[in-house]
């Protein structure tokens, strides 16, 4: 098989290995918005399969999937963006490395004077693709303590979504962060 991938004869390898019962992705075309059927799809187990009411194909990734079965979903896209209320002065909100839109951390440094036992946490989705979904997002959000330690009964919550943004209000049980100190947000988000 390998002989004939390497002379570019890549027909022939695909023939080998439909012939040993496997699925190649070759005819991932649905994927790439260039099926000129974009209703059909795989129908063996665990393939995905684009929902029967998609009627347009703009040659991007234009399918609506019905199911995604998968084990793990690694996002990368551009990084939104983060603010931060009740931490102090000249406090800061961050993203680290690899949160997206639909997930990740906001890393919040308490610095300067003045910390609150509440305060809030914006985040605001990047806009290379334009708003998040067409309707408000659906949100999660869970603190997590790095130096700084949020107090054990500390709460947060999200305010009211839009497809540009979330507050989450965050309550440290009465107990002001501790000045230059680190804590994080971890989020998730889903556009709809």
């Amino acid at each position: 098989m390998t002989k004939h991938l390497m002379r570019g004869n890549l027909r022939k390898f695909a023939a080998v290995v439909l012939a040993m019962g496997m699925i190649l992705p070759l005819a991932a075309q649905g994927v790439r918005g260039t099926n000129p059927n974009p209703t059909s799809g795989f129908t063996t187990t665990g393939a995905v399969k684009p929902a029967t009411d998609n009627t347009t194909d703009s040659g991007a990734v234009a399918a609506r999937w019905r199911n995604v079965y998968t084990g793990r979903i690694i996002t990368g896209a551009a990084t939104p963006t983060a603010a931060v209320t009740g931490a102090g002065t000249t406090a800061t909100a961050i993203l680290s490395t690899g949160s997206t839109d639909l997930g990740g951390q906001i890393v919040i440094s308490a610095t300067g004077t003045g910390q609150a036992a509440a305060g809030t946490t914006t985040l605001t989705y990047s806009t290379t693709n334009g708003a998040y979904g067409t309707n408000n997002p659906a949100c999660v959000a869970m603190l997590s303590s790095q130096s700084g330690v949020w107090n054990a009964r500390a709460t947060i919550m999200s305010g009211a979504p839009t497809t540009t943004s979330i507050v989450f209000l965050w309550d440290n049980n009465a107990v002001a962060l501790t000045a230059s100190s680190t804590y994080v947000v971890n989020y998730q988000c889903i556009g709809k």
